[in-house]
């Protein structure tokens, strides 16, 4: 891919972000409009917004709905997923304390409540993603359960996300499928023979300790990445549409909590932050490693999540460190790869030490992202 270069932008302010929590971006692709949902800087309140409502102004961002944060526990962290759903035309919002709401716009024109609360897990909800067709939804609960539903939020299954099993899929590892049979490099066939004393590999400093989903893009598997306390580290496991283990990642050690996976299906991408360098790590979905490439950065960072494009093309990487100043500021760097080498071809950096709040790449553009500053702008 060639360099990168802006052709457009345009931009709404917002008041009231907070620059110390996420800003979660949905947006309508039919009609081009942006659903953010953050929490309220000056009070305990979940706000979502939607632009292109305000009959002055179709970039200005109108309030749809408040909803209180009743447990300061989860205060700065109370939101766990924001989605847009097309055939329902509302966003879907997950708190952690285990409310699952619908925001309409059409309810709003109409003068009703934007909001409705479909339903609620009694043990939290620690991570939500929808399948990409949008017909199924997966969580986990906060007793660490993985628990599937339909679009409707009736139930398809329940079952524990930690167990000892590695998964249907590791009795037809044979042949290619064999980390034996695998590639090492100069390394030679003696590297996979090597045992690795997996009793010794510890969590990140940087983890934020919270449950991550990712779906492929055809909507056949899952992976859900979650720190297994009995192994004391982070595992991710694959899963097939119906929600049976597939397969289990093989040990990383400081594998990290970003992930996300590839649309076209080849790699589910997280980190590994190591003593001397930081890098993204790549997994096949029989959760063998495949890869990896380094930061730039080397200290005084953390990384806040990973993302793929709309065509897999592109990763951000949205993260946050020191800048020239010293002072820590959030940004995004996108990468692309070329003959399996990973270039960075940008880095979203904004004046007067303003963070990237909220990244969202647009579910149908690939080369069109949607950023919430800290400065108060979407």
């Amino acid at each position: 891919m060639r360099s990168l270069q802006l052709l457009a932008q345009t931009s709404a302010r917002i008041a009231g972000i907070n620059p110390r929590s996420r800003a979660f971006i949905a947006n309508n692709p039919e009609d081009n409009t942006t659903f953010v949902a953050f929490e309220d800087s000056t009070s305990s309140n979940i706000r979502v917004l939607l632009n292109g409502i305000a009959p002055d102004d179709a970039l200005a961002f109108v309030e749809l709905a408040r909803v209180p944060i009743v447990d300061q526990q989860f205060k700065g962290k109370a939101i766990v997923g924001f989605t847009y759903l097309a055939d329902q035309q509302v966003a879907c919002l997950a708190a952690r304390n285990g409310d699952i709401m619908l925001f309409s716009k059409e309810r709003f024109d109409n003068g009703e409540e934007a909001l409705e609360i479909v339903g609620s897990v009694d043990t939290g909800i620690e991570a939500m993603a929808w399948s990409p067709d949008q017909d199924l939804v997966v969580l986990v609960t906060g007793h660490r359960n993985v628990l599937e539903m339909t679009q409707d939020f009736d139930t398809i299954t329940e079952f524990p996300l930690h167990v000892e099993e590695q998964g249907e899929g590791v009795q037809h590892s044979v042949g290619w499928g064999r980390k034996e049979t695998q590639f090492h490099g100069s390394a030679g066939k003696q590297a996979a023979l090597n045992k690795v004393d997996t009793s010794k590999f510890t969590l990140s400093e940087d983890d934020d300790h919270n449950a991550r989903i990712a779906w492929r893009g055809d909507g056949s598997f899952f992976v859900v990445s979650d720190i297994d306390q009995q192994k004391s580290a982070r595992v991710a496991r694959i899963y097939n549409r119906e929600g049976i283990l597939q397969n289990t990642s093989e040990p990383v050690d400081r594998l990290e909590h970003v992930l996300d996976w590839r649309p076209s299906g080849n790699l589910i991408v997280s980190s590994q932050r190591l003593p001397h360098r930081h890098d993204i790590v790549f997994l096949e979905r029989n959760g063998l490693r495949h890869g990896e490439f380094t930061l730039r950065e080397k200290t005084n960072h953390k990384l806040l999540e990973v993302s793929w494009n709309a065509d897999s093309t592109m990763l951000a990487v949205w993260l946050e460190a020191e800048n020239a100043a010293g002072k820590r500021q959030k940004t995004v760097q996108l990468w692309t790869a070329n003959n399996y080498y990973w270039y960075m071809k940008q880095h979203l950096v904004f004046a007067n030490d303003e963070d990237i709040v909220g990244f969202q790449w647009d579910v149908e553009s690939p080369l069109c992202a949607h950023i919430a500053t800290s400065g108060k702008e979407v």
